[in-house]
């Protein structure tokens, strides 16, 4: 299944757009929502295997591992990440996430941004169980649906 936001301005996470999504999306989507950015403990004890795989350099392995992750680099930064999700294709176990992550600082100002693509695997209980992604840090003007390539 691929879902296009397409207008950056539409929301992907739209009632409407979440109906069809697969369990194993809906993991996914909720990793960046509930996981990552809401600081939800049970989150990770629910939708993460305790073998989990990281393939990301500095992240540790396990559940442990990417709760830390989590903790060190969008926990404390409550209120002051916003994610957007710009495409969400999956087949099977995989599930490949096309995302923004815009991150503010203290003066309101937006401090960081990084578009992403993320390759989950997730097991038969629909827990994330791998991950892979490859990370471009971006301008705070960064336009994800214009046509232009970096690099």
């Amino acid at each position: 299944m691929v879902t296009n936001v397409g207008d950056i301005n539409r929301s992907l996470l739209s009632e409407e757009s979440r109906a069809s999504f697969t369990e194993n999306e809906k993991t996914v989507i909720a990793a960046f929502e509930e996981g990552f950015i809401g600081g939800s403990e049970a989150f990770f004890e629910q939708k993460v295997s305790e073998s989990y795989i990281q393939h990301a350099v500095g992240v540790g392995q396990g559940r442990q591992g990417i709760r830390e992750m989590a903790k060190k680099k969008y926990w404390s930064r409550k209120n002051k990440v916003e994610f957007v999700p710009i495409h969400v294709i999956s087949e099977g176990d995989l599930v490949v996430i096309h995302r923004l992550m815009r991150i503010y600082g203290d003066n309101g100002e937006i401090s960081e941004v990084g578009a992403g693509v993320d390759i989950f695997r997730c097991d038969d209980q629909h827990r994330l169980a791998e991950h892979w992604h490859v990370l471009e840090p971006q301008t705070p003007d960064y336009d994800p649906n214009a046509l232009t390539v970096s690099g």
